[in-house]
């Protein structure tokens, strides 16, 4: 976790504040009903972290303060902004197809295009890292129109295509940039998971080497004198070795032992495989995680299945019908748990999950979220009660 945030808020949505909330370390709620300032405070959470002040433009408030604790550097960092009168935002795009996702769709990426009429103070100034010139917190935001948009500063391809329509997107359009983004979002992380196992695999290879060259001599006096369940490994080992094309060749488990008993050289290499098949299975796990987590919570014939570089979706008779054929609901749940993972151990700012989902999945979700990244920091705003249906009182901000 790089940072804890707190805020102060003065007159949201049209009413005398101050809101102020420090907010939890693992799970945050803003509840209330429609048009009571939850949004609003997503969005200047979101603004401050990221650095980008005219996502407020819109934003019904007239001051806030975000303070940062910052783990790096053992430092709270705190933004503020006024916002002037009568700031008027600049009308972007009054083709919307009636969808008012895609009024939010339009605020979120108004700062691309736009000059900042107000701006964020930051005191004191995080100092000249890389993280400063990103200007910005770790953290990923999902607006409402979350199906749609990337939370990346630099505008998706659905959203320039939008902007510069003069009709808008056609459905088939928008569902084909739906499948884009998510299949481009799972790449983005199954490509850090592998680039992690193949480190794990060559510091593997390196101690294996290192076992051989050294001799059985070597490796007697360097065995750890702690119990090690070899049975255990042997099993890892059979896995590892199934992988590679050589299932068998460690021949039955008694005659195993026989040898791994007498053979130091033996054992500290099963020591270093079964090392590696350990942290590999943590690696991983998360991935494996999310692929038992939707096969719990989709019903009926539908199959996803998460590939290394795409999500393969199935339905009768294993027929391939792609992500688009998928319900409002199963891509919202996708959607979101695929950013839960990207999120790792950072902030993630979510706007109404419960969108399109049956109440089940709404009482099973953040459940779910933090399976996936326990050490997460979740700040979702909600008007269902079901979303809210396990979490502690004292992690719940009403408004």
């Amino acid at each position: 976790m790089s940072h804890i945030v707190d805020f102060t808020v003065d007159e949201l949505a049209g009413k005398p504040g101050p809101y102020s909330q420090k907010l939890d370390r693992h799970v945050n709620v803003f509840f209330g009903l429609n048009g009571s300032g939850k949004t609003s405070l997503l969005k200047i959470l979101h603004s401050a972290m990221s650095g980008a002040p005219s996502i407020l433009e819109s934003v019904p408030f007239k001051s806030a303060e975000v303070r940062i604790y910052s783990v790096a550097y053992d430092r709270i960092f705190t933004h503020t902004c006024k916002k002037a009168e009568e700031t008027q935002p600049t009308n972007i795009a009054t083709r919307a197809p009636g969808d008012a996702s895609f009024q939010e769709f339009t605020t979120l990426y108004r700062y691309v295009i736009d000059s900042p009429s107000i701006s964020w103070e930051i005191d004191p100034p995080v100092p000249d890292t890389n993280q400063s010139k990103n200007a910005g917190w770790a953290h990923r935001y999902l607006p409402i129109s979350r199906l749609y948009v990337s939370d990346s500063p630099t505008p998706s391809r659905v959203s320039k295509d939008y902007l510069t329509s003069d009709a808008g997107l056609s459905e088939e359009q928008l569902e084909q940039s739906f499948a884009r983004l998510v299949n481009q979002l799972w790449s983005s992380y199954s490509a850090g998971v592998l680039g992690a196992v193949e480190k794990v695999q060559a510091r593997g290879l390196a101690d294996i080497l290192k076992a051989v060259l050294s001799g059985p001599q070597a490796a007697q006096q360097t065995e750890k004198e702690a119990d090690f369940d070899w049975t255990a490994a042997y099993h890892r080992v059979t896995r590892f070795l199934e992988r590679q094309g050589s299932k068998g060749i460690l021949g039955d488990q008694d005659t195993f032992g026989k040898t791994y008993r007498n053979d130091p050289l033996l054992r500290k290499v099963i020591s270093d495989v079964n090392s590696v098949e350990l942290k590999l299975q943590e690696t991983v796990a998360p991935r494996d995680r999310i692929q038992s987590l939707i096969e719990q919570m989709f019903t009926g014939n539908k199959k996803v299945v998460f590939k290394d570089n795409s999500i393969e979706i199935t339905g009768l008779r294993d027929a391939k019908i792609g992500l688009s054929s998928l319900s409002s609901g199963e891509k919202q749940l996708i959607r979101i748990l695929i950013d839960t993972l990207l999120v790792e151990s950072s902030s993630l700012i979510l706007d109404e999950p419960e969108i399109s989902m049956h109440v089940d999945w709404q009482r099973r979700l953040i459940g779910a979220m933090r399976q996936l990244s326990p050490d997460a920091q979740l700040i979702v705003a909600t008007h269902a009660p079901e979303i809210m249906a396990e979490i502690e009182d004292k992690n719940i901000f009403r408004l």
